[in-house]
């Protein structure tokens, strides 16, 4: 069965998004994550040219905070990657078959 994540972001606004990305039923590991990028349709948000845009722990869980910046309106399919050593070109880690799709709801 295919996961689901859904968030609301509110446009213009300073609030954050968070949820955990889960691997197998376990949280993803993130120790080796050196940055992520969110693809909201065409609209991109780096974690390497705004470190306040997208935050992680070592457990999964990651922040999402770009409401302030965001030009999107609508119920958009967000595609997350995350960059480490052994995936120097980005692993999509929602998305897929194996890791969940991520809903935003912009309003």
């Amino acid at each position: 069965m295919e996961q689901q994540i859904t968030e609301t972001i509110f446009k213009g606004a300073d609030n954050a998004i968070s949820f955990t990305v889960y691997q197998d039923e376990q949280p993803l590991d993130m120790t080796a994550v050196t940055r992520m990028v969110l693809d909201v349709e065409g609209e991109v948000f780096d974690s390497s040219v705004n470190s306040e845009f997208i935050t992680w722990d070592q457990n999964g869980l990651v922040t999402v905070k770009v409401g302030a910046v965001i030009q999107a309106t609508g119920f958009k399919q967000a595609i997350l990657t995350a960059y480490d050593p052994q995936h120097t070109n980005g692993q999509v880690i929602t998305h897929t078959d194996q890791y969940p799709v991520l809903n935003l709801d912009i309003r």
